[in-house]
């Protein structure tokens, strides 16, 4: 999936060439593609010490959500 397309329905729609009325079908992926998707797998990582790290590399425009429990 291209990045642009990734949790992008505007993107799409316009890929679909901009119907005023989508199909039932077009409107159910206009829906799917709006949520969010991940862009990769979940990963988990083991935490010693007071401090911990992450590196990312993220798409432009794009947010990242991070659960840390201890």
């Amino acid at each position: 999936m291209a990045v642009s397309t990734h949790s992008n329905a505007f993107t799409v729609w316009k890929a679909m060439g901009s119907p005023q009325e989508p199909t039932v079908e077009q409107y159910g992926e206009l829906v799917t593609r709006g949520g969010l998707e991940l862009l990769t797998s979940p990963t988990w990582a083991e935490v010693s010490g007071e401090e911990f790290q992450v590196e990312m590399s993220m798409p432009a425009n794009s947010v990242s959500l991070l659960c840390l429990t201890w």
